[in-house]
């Protein structure tokens, strides 16, 4: 397995990726938000994304993006895996390199949300009952 920094080109293996885990319009903003990693306005705040290769083949991604409220906190984004290749560590390494990036560019903070809370207390996260979300996820 590979995990490398996105390319432009890898927006539609994402895509299809994030089909399987998510409604179309979920999957849009997956698309949409990739994206913007490759705009011309490209700045500190804008996504940054990872693809897991397995024989020179997509089969995962997953984000990051510093939050404009401090900037040593940043907001894990969309992580999914190929259904085929789930419970191959696939999503740890994806998950230990966006942690690890986020430290090397000074992050002390790290939010997300989830509806998967006992993936990531692994990483040493833990749920924040100050927070309420709409889609049931637990804020991280």
């Amino acid at each position: 397995m590979l995990i490398r920094d996105a390319k432009y080109g890898d927006g539609h293996a994402i895509a299809e990726i994030a089909k399987e885990h998510w409604t179309p319009e979920e999957s849009m903003t997956a698309f949409y938000q990739f994206n913007q990693m490759f705009e011309e306005n490209y700045n500190n705040t804008s996504p940054h994304y990872y693809v897991a290769e397995v024989d020179k083949q997509i089969v995962g991604y997953a984000g990051f993006r510093r939050t404009w409220i401090y900037k040593n906190t940043y907001e894990l984004i969309y992580i999914n895996v190929k259904t085929e290749f789930e419970g191959q560590g696939i999503g740890k390494a994806l998950t230990e390199k966006r942690i690890a990036r986020i430290k090397e560019l000074g992050g002390s903070i790290i939010i997300l949300m989830t509806q998967k809370q006992k993936f990531f207390e692994q990483f040493g996260f833990h749920r924040k009952d100050a927070f309420w979300s709409e889609d049931h996820e637990d804020v991280m």
